[in-house]
C-alpha cells in the first residue's frame, strides 16, 4: 500500500490501517508510528521524512484487507466492507468544469446493479442545493416485498411506472397530500384556441383507480381533451363528436360535473358549460364511448328503464310497502302519514333513449316521525352477484347510475344493503336543481369482510331513500356498516316527500361492475319481460271483449268442480305463491249448459317452480262429470292469475 499524508500543520489526524493494523497519526508535524493499541510509537520528525507539502491528503494503491474505516481515529467518515470473491465493484469518477461526477458499478459481470440502502426504517433522499431544495424521498416500508419500477425507452416507444415483486396482482397507488389534486395531461399542442390552450391525447390503463375507487375495470382505451378556463368562454372545442353527456367524463380543477346541469353537447365537437370555468381552471374531458365499444356492459338491474308493467301502470292510495312496475318495490316504514300515488309516466330526460320513468306523486304529505323509513327499493338475486368477490381481498367496486327529477332540492341517501353478510353502505348524492332532470352516479366498493351466498335468495337491495325519521338517519355513511333500522340513512337526508305537491321521478337505474358507467344497456321488450317473469308474472284475461278467454279447457272431476287444472308458465325463482282476482271476476262455461257461466270459488293449489292446478267449486251441483269445460273472464271483470316469487 502506498500512502500519502500531508504532514504539515495538523490537517490529518489519525489513519488506521484496517481494524487491527497501526495507526498513523500527525502530532503537530511529527509523524507516529502507533501500535495498534495506540500504546506504544515510533516518531519520524521532518528532519528524517519526505514531508509532501500538500494541503489534500490522497489513498492511492490499493488496500488487501478484509475491510477499513476512514476517520479521525473517533468518528468514522467512510467504510469499506470487503466481499469474498468479489468481482464486482463501484467506482467513483470525478468531473471537469461542465460535467458531473459519477458513481459506476463496474466489474466483470456484463450487467452489474447498483443497490442504495438506509439503515432501519430512514427513508433516501435525493437534494439539490446543498441539501435546502428536497426533490426525491424514497420511503421505508418494513416488510416490503413488492415494489416500483421506472423504465426508460427507446425512440417511438413509451416510458414506463410499474409494479413489480412477490405478489401476483400488484396495484399503483398516486397519493396528493391534502386537498391536492392528481392531474393527467394528455399532452399539448401550440396555440391558443378559443377558450384557452387545448391538449389532446391518449391515455391507456389497465387498471386505474380515482380517490380510492377503480376508474376503469378492463384493459382498455380512452381519450382525452384538455383545456384551460378564461373565466369568460363557456364553449369549447373537443377532439372528437359527442352525442351524449353520458358518454364523457368532465371536471374542472379536479372537481366532476354534473352532464346535463354543469355542461352540455349538441352531438358535434362542441362542450358548453353552463357557467363559464374560472381563469387558469383546468378542465380535463375523458371520452368513454371507447371503452363501451369494447366491453358488453352488464346491467345487474331489472326494468331500470321503467318499461315493463305486468301489475299495472297505476298504483293510488299507497299507505303501506307495495310492489308496483315490476321488481320496484315502494317500502313505507313505521309510523308514517304518508299517502302516494306511484305510476308508469312518460315524463323522461330529453335525448336519453327512455320512454318511461317511474313517478312518485303525494297526496298526503310526510309529518316525519322518529321510526319513519320511505324509500323505493329494487332487490338483486344473490347467485347473479357472485362476480362481485365480497368477502374476498379483491372485492369489486360496482357503480350506480340513474337520472332523477324532484320537486324538492336537497340530500338524498342511495344505500345499498347486503342480505346475507347484514351489512349496508350508504352514500348521499345531492339534487341540485328542482323539477330537472339530473344524472347521478355513485361507487360502491366491494365488501372484502362479508359475503353473498351462491343462492337464489337476497343477495343485494338498491334504496332511494325520500325519508328517514331522527332514529333511523345514524349511518356514517361512506362505509360499510352493520345494517340496522337506527341507520338506514345519514343526517342530512332530506324529506323528500314533507308536501302535497311534491313529485319524484326516477328512470334509467343501472347498476354495473366498475367505477365509470357506460352508456345504459337498452335490451328488447321481450328479453326485459322474460327477466321479470323469474319473479312475478301474471296470467291475464284482460282481452278486451266480455267472457273472452280462457286459462285451460278441462273435463270436470265431479258435479260441483273443476279440479286439477294445471297451468304451466315461466320458471320462477323459488316456489311462487298464487293469488287471483276476486273469485267473481271468474265464470266456468260448460258444455251441458253452453251458454251459461258458473261462478264460485276458486283456489290455486300443488304450485311448483313451473306448474300449478287451479281449481273451481261451484255452488250446487251444476256439472256433469265427463263433460268438457273451460275457465273464462266473468263479464268485463279485471281477471287473472298472479304467481309471486319476488326477492
Amino acid at each position: 500500500m502506498a500512502v500519502v499524508l500531508n504532514a504539515k500543520g495538523t490537517s490529518i489526524g489519525s489513519f488506521q490501517i484496517g481494524k487491527q493494523g497501526p495507526i498513523i497519526k500527525n502530532n503537530a508535524g511529527t509523524i507516529e508510528f502507533r501500535n495498534a493499541a495506540d500504546s506504544d510509537f515510533i516518531n519520524i520528525t521532518a528532519n528524517n521524512l519526505d514531508v509532501v507539502d500538500d494541503t489534500t491528503p490522497q489513498l492511492g494503491g490499493q488496500l488487501d484487507v478484509n475491510g477499513f474505516d476512514i476517520g479521525d481515529g473517533t468518528l468514522e467518515l467512510l467504510k469499506f466492507i470487503e466481499t469474498g470473491s468479489a468481482v464486482n465493484e463501484i467506482t467513483i469518477t470525478n468531473a471537469a468544469t461542465g460535467t458531473n461526477p459519477r458513481i459506476t458499478a463496474s466489474g466483470d459481470n456484463a450487467a452489474v446493479g447498483l443497490d442504495i440502502r438506509s439503515k432501519g426504517a430512514s427513508a433516501i433522499n435525493f437534494d439539490t442545493a446543498s441539501g435546502s431544495n428536497r426533490q426525491v424521498q424514497v420511503k421505508n416500508t418494513a416488510s416490503a416485498v413488492n415494489y416500483i419500477t421506472l423504465t426508460g425507452s427507446a425512440t417511438g416507444n413509451d416510458v414506463t411506472i410499474g409494479a413489480a415483486g412477490t405478489d401476483t396482482n400488484i396495484d399503483i397507488k398516486i397519493s396528493p397530500n391534502g386537498s391536492g389534486d392528481i392531474f393527467l395531461d394528455g399532452g399539448t399542442v401550440a396555440g391558443s384556441p378559443t377558450g384557452g390552450n387545448k391538449g389532446s391525447g391518449s391515455i391507456n390503463v389497465e387498471s386505474f383507480f380515482l380517490d380510492g375507487t377503480q376508474l376503469i375495470a378492463t384493459t382498455s382505451s380512452f381519450s382525452t381533451d384538455n383545456f384551460t378556463g378564461d373565466g369568460a368562454d363557456t364553449t369549447f372545442t373537443m377532439s372528437q363528436a359527442v352525442s351524449d353527456e353520458d358518454a364523457i367524463i368532465v371536471s374542472i380543477s379536479g372537481l366532476v360535473q354534473d352532464g346535463g346541469v354543469d355542461y352540455t353537447v349538441d352531438g358535434t365537437t362542441t362542450l358548453t358549460f353552463t357557467s363559464a370555468p374560472p381563469n387558469t381552471a383546468k378542465i380535463l374531458v375523458f371520452h368513454r364511448a371507447v371503452q363501451a365499444a369494447i366491453s358488453e356492459v352488464e346491467n345487474l338491474v331489472i326494468n331500470g328503464a321503467m318499461r315493463t308493467v305486468q301489475r299495472g301502470t297505476s298504483f293510488t292510495g299507497l299507505t303501506a310497502t307495495e310492489y308496483t312496475l315490476d321488481r320496484w318495490q315502494w317500502f313505507d316504514n313505521g309510523s308514517t302519514s304518508l299517502v302516494v300515488d306511484i305510476t308508469q309516466d312518460s315524463d323522461n330526460p330529453t335525448n336519453s333513449g327512455f320512454a318511461n320513468s317511474i313517478k312518485i306523486d303525494v297526496t298526503t304529505a310526510e309529518t316525519l316521525g322518529t321510526d319513519e323509513r320511505v324509500a323505493l327499493r329494487h332487490h338483486l338475486e344473490a347467485q347473479n352477484l357472485q362476480h362481485l368477490l365480497h368477502g374476498e381481498s379483491g372485492a369489486e367496486t360496482v357503480v350506480l347510475s340513474f337520472r332523477l327529477k324532484s320537486t324538492k332540492t336537497g340530500t338524498m341517501c342511495v344505500r345499498l344493503f347486503s342480505s346475507d353478510a347484514g351489512k349496508q353502505f350508504v352514500r348521499e348524492v345531492t339534487i341540485s336543481s328542482a323539477d330537472t332532470w339530473e344524472t347521478k352516479e355513485i361507487t360502491f366498493p366491494g365488501d372484502t369482510a362479508g359475503t353473498i351466498n351462491d343462492d337464489n335468495g337476497r343477495g343485494l337491495s338498491i334504496e332511494f331513500v325520500f325519508a328517514a325519521g331522527s332514529d333511523r338517519d345514524g349511518s356514517a355513511g361512506d362505509v360499510w356498516e352493520t345494517e340496522s333500522a337506527s341507520v338506514f340513512a345519514t343526517a342530512n337526508q332530506t324529506n323528500l316527500v314533507d308536501n302535497a305537491a311534491n313529485n319524484i321521478f326516477i328512470t334509467g337505474v343501472q347498476l354495473e361492475l366498475g367505477s365509470v358507467s357506460n352508456n345504459f344497456e337498452h335490451i328488447s321488450v321481450a328479453d326485459e319481460l322474460l327477466r321479470c317473469k323469474r319473479y312475478f308474472e301474471r296470467l291475464d284475461l284482460d282481452t278486451g271483449s266480455a267472457d273472452a278467454g280462457a286459462f285451460i279447457t278441462m273435463a270436470f272431476s265431479s258435479t260441483t268442480s273443476l279440479y286439477r287444472s294445471t297451468l304451466v308458465f315461466s320458471e320462477k325463482r323459488t316456489i311462487p305463491s298464487g293469488s287471483g282476482s276476486n273469485q267473481n271476476t271468474f265464470r266456468v262455461l260448460h258444455e251441458a249448459i253452453a251458454t251459461t257461466g258458473t261462478s264460485g270459488t276458486i283456489s290455486i293449489t300443488n304450485v311448483s317452480k313451473k306448474t300449478a292446478d287451479l281449481a273451481i267449486t261451484a255452488a250446487g251441483t251444476p256439472f256433469t262429470v265427463g263433460n268438457g269445460g273451460l275457465i273464462a273472464r266473468e263479464g268485463t271483470s279485471n281477471t287473472f292469475i298472479d304467481l309471486d316469487a319476488e326477492l
